[in-house]
């Protein structure tokens, strides 16, 4: 199914970095394992990552993730803006 989820994949990629506050949103196949994708997204803040979970292309994709079998999700959220007194 990767190869069908390339063209949707390709689509959510291209319309969340035109959304406000995106700086970076990319996925990379694992070359030592073919079919995990890693995704790497730089938001200005919170409120734009939340914003852009309720856009249309994402609800868009994660109906259709689902649909094409991409069920586990692995989630690190990481607060660049932390001091570095603060670590």
């Amino acid at each position: 199914m990767v190869e069908a989820a390339r063209e949707p994949m390709r689509r959510v990629i291209e319309a969340s970095r035109a959304e406000p506050g995106c700086h970076a949103y990319s996925y990379a196949e694992d070359v030592a394992e073919p079919g995990l994708f890693r995704v790497m997204e730089m938001w200005d803040d919170r409120e734009a990552l939340a914003a852009h979970f309720q856009t249309g292309h994402m609800r868009e994709w994660q109906t259709r993730r689902t649909e094409l079998g991409f069920y586990d999700r692995d989630l690190t959220l990481c607060d660049l803006t932390a001091r570095a007194d603060q670590i």
